[in-house]
């Protein structure tokens, strides 16, 4: 996994006090917003939509576009340890999924945008996410009956096994896939697939992969 994203980074600091990094194509936005500290992201308020001991992802609004914002409480050393082996430096996990989101856009493949991401010295990290409208999960989907007809469900079948394939055929692993991490598009547009703080990208991959 190649480590220089500058291309998508408008800002990029290392402090004693932390590092922060924006995406360029909302970086002005959220300076604008006065979002360009660690602690104006940390302090977003939202509604929790699932969690974790050391993390949960928090539903928020800024300036009326929804966004998720991924909370790490605690990033500790063998997180950092794993993100290395990975080939993304000794980061945290939201660190992580900001680079490999940067990777799967740059491919091509249908994923969110992140926006901004940040780690404080005393162990906190953030990803903030912009929300993909007009989408449903596919649990979601399954869960509320399916679709109804034969030819859809070959349709959606066929979309699933596109992107399914374009993912491995670009040597990226996606550990976490599963229903709940698949977005459909309410307009055709092809899935797209989230949570990627696990992925990595590599030369070969394995067929348990």
């Amino acid at each position: 996994m190649p480590r220089d994203i500058s291309g998508v980074v408008e800002e990029h600091h290392r402090l004693a006090a932390g590092r922060l990094m924006l995406s360029a194509r909302y970086a002005s936005w959220l300076r604008s917003l006065g979002l360009q500290t660690l602690e104006s992201f940390l302090q977003l308020n939202g509604e929790i939509i699932s969690g974790h001991p050391r993390r949960h992802v928090m539903r928020v609004r800024i300036l009326g576009e929804t966004c998720f914002l991924k909370k790490e409480h605690q990033v500790n050393r063998s997180d950092r340890l794993k993100n290395a082996i990975a080939g993304f430096g000794f980061v945290s996990s939201s660190w992580r999924e900001a680079m490999m989101l940067s990777s799967l856009a740059a491919a091509g493949v249908p994923c969110p945008e992140w926006m901004a991401t940040g780690e404080t010295p005393n162990g906190r990290a953030f990803l903030l996410l912009r929300g993909l409208v007009q989408r449903v999960s596919l649990r979601d989907l399954l869960e509320s009956g399916g679709v109804a007809t034969q030819l859809g469900r070959r349709s959606l079948c066929c979309q699933l096994a596109h992107v399914v394939a374009m993912i491995h055929s670009l040597g990226i692993t996606y550990p976490d896939l599963v229903a709940k991490h698949i977005l459909l598009s309410l307009n055709g547009d092809f899935p797209a697939f989230v949570d990627w703080q696990r992925g990595r990208r590599a030369q070969h991959l394995s067929w348990r992969e």
